[in-house]
């Protein structure tokens, strides 16, 4: 059984529950302790991030007919939110930011919306030092390195 973060759907640990001796979920999850960053301000931008590009998808492939003004305004909005959170955060949490979590590391789609997502708030970056540079290229080679079915070669300065 797999334990996923709430926030950004990434994968805490996984537990291994034999048939003969299951546990309610309340009770595992009470042995679990959260993670060292849950309440890091990268993580909330992440999340953050993560979660308004999702409804955002929803908006732009709609299963229902949906204004474009309407659209257009909500997509501003999340674009100004996501900036300001993005450049509130200090050159250590953004070097935290675009850190590549190697035991976090699944074949999931969740895993890999995460990278882009990362790759996509570099980009949003105004100003960028040298060691966000070396932090990002650092970052890619090693998602290169875990998914070698995807092609990150594109996003290397």
């Amino acid at each position: 059984m797999g334990i996923l973060r709430n926030d950004t759907r990434e994968l805490v640990n996984s537990i291994r529950i034999s048939k003969d001796r299951l546990e309610s979920k309340s009770e595992i999850l009470k042995n679990i302790e959260p993670p060292d960053d849950w309440n890091e301000p990268f993580r909330k931008c992440l999340s953050y991030y993560l979660l308004k590009k999702e409804r955002m998808e929803r908006l732009i492939y709609p299963c229902c007919a949906v204004p474009i003004y309407k659209a257009i305004s909500r997509q501003e909005a999340f674009t100004y939110h996501a900036l300001k959170m993005l450049h509130c955060l200090s050159a250590e949490q953004l070097n935290k930011l675009l850190s590549f979590d190697e035991k976090g590391k699944d074949e999931s789609q969740a895993a890999i919306a995460i990278i882009h997502s990362k790759i996509e708030l570099y980009r949003m970056l105004f100003w960028k030092s040298a060691d966000l540079n070396e932090a990002f290229d650092i970052m890619v080679v090693s998602a290169a390195r875990a998914y070698p079915g995807y092609s990150f070669d594109e996003y290397l300065n």
